[in-house]
């Protein structure tokens, strides 16, 4: 099974009335073969605290075992060589297929325990599935990852703000030096 990169957002919104603008822009991406949806679960907290959740997924019973057996294999490599990717393949394959993300009705309340009253969280787990051909073709090209990240809007302003700085403290040294 070629899997593309996994990618998990989450993002918190004040209220919890959401104008129906997500679902459908998801269904689009979805139906470009953009990303697959491999877990979506919207977490919204009342004015009296109380927690309520929806839950999407486009894996079936049999997707879902594939997905956490390469998950669960991958981790178990990490944490504990061959026999750990064995048994993390295992534990991963039954997880998704009992659609057990990793995430507990406990975690979820911890996570959203600290949203204010009236708002919603939102945990969009995907696979990137546009990059699966680009990724095998670098694979077969030699080439291999070596980081990987997101650069969002405050990200790219604040390395303008440290590449001024480092610029301006370069300026300085150079300037004392002469």
């Amino acid at each position: 099974m070629t899997i593309g990169p996994i990618h998990l957002t989450v993002i918190r919104f004040d209220g919890n009335d959401f104008k129906g603008g997500i679902l459908p822009e998801l269904k689009a991406v979805r139906r470009a073969g953009i990303i697959r949806l491999l877990d979506l679960m919207l977490v919204s907290k009342d004015g009296d605290g109380n927690l309520t959740s929806m839950q999407i997924s486009d894996l079936d019973e049999d997707e879902a075992r594939g997905y956490g057996s390469v998950i669960g294999g991958l981790i178990g490599l990490g944490a504990g060589g061959v026999r750990g990717a064995l048994a993390g393949a295992q534990a991963g394959a039954l997880a998704l297929s009992d659609k057990d993300y990793g995430i507990t009705p406990e975690d979820i309340e911890d996570i959203c325990g600290g949203l204010p009253a009236d708002s919603s969280a939102l945990f969009i787990l995907f696979e990137h599935t546009w990059a699966i051909s680009l990724k095998e073709a670098i694979l077969n090209a030699g080439g291999g990852m070596v980081c990987q990240g997101l650069l969002d809007p405050a990200t790219l302003i604040n390395l303008g703000a440290e590449l001024a700085a480092a610029a301006a403290a370069a300026e300085k040294v150079e300037s004392g030096a002469s």
